[in-house]
């Protein structure tokens, strides 16, 4: 039986993480001059919010995670080669395969049709690198059958 909570009330959670990524979020935290759990609380909000935006804005979750995918893998590229997508015309199409190459890494793993809830239980940040490492591996594969 559920309790019912007064929509002012505050909450008490246990938490369990990474130790990697609460020393992240504890960085951003003093970079923002506000507590852990501030820091916590904001970006849960945000994130809620940024994805009923996405919803509204793209009529669809699996599109928004998508599409927010792109961009993270743009954003992880930009880093890694130094150079903005509008300078490296190779980023934008790597970062599309990559997002390819996810939707069906989660077909070939999920037996029943892919779930929004499904992608975003998975940790997107921390499969760009193995991403990444999967595109380059193809590209130098099919560079060696052309050769």
């Amino acid at each position: 039986m559920a309790i019912e909570r007064e929509a002012t009330a505050k909450a008490q959670i246990k938490l369990r993480l990474r130790e990697t990524l609460r020393a992240d979020l504890a960085e951003q935290a003093k970079q923002n001059e506000c507590s852990l759990n501030t820091e916590i609380v904001m970006r849960l909000q945000n994130s809620l919010r940024d994805e009923q935006r996405g919803e509204a804005t793209f009529g669809s979750r699996n599109i928004f995670i998508l599409v927010s995918l792109v961009a993270r893998l743009i954003k992880t590229l930009e880093n890694k080669r130094g150079k903005k997508v509008c300078e490296d015309v190779d980023i934008f199409p790597v970062a599309l395969n990559g997002a390819k190459l996810f939707w069906q890494v989660m077909l070939d793993e999920c037996s029943s049709a892919v779930s929004a809830d499904t992608i975003e239980a998975i940790d997107i940040l921390n499969l760009n690198d193995q991403i990444i490492a999967a595109l380059q591996e193809a590209t130098s594969n099919k560079s060696a059958e052309y050769a």
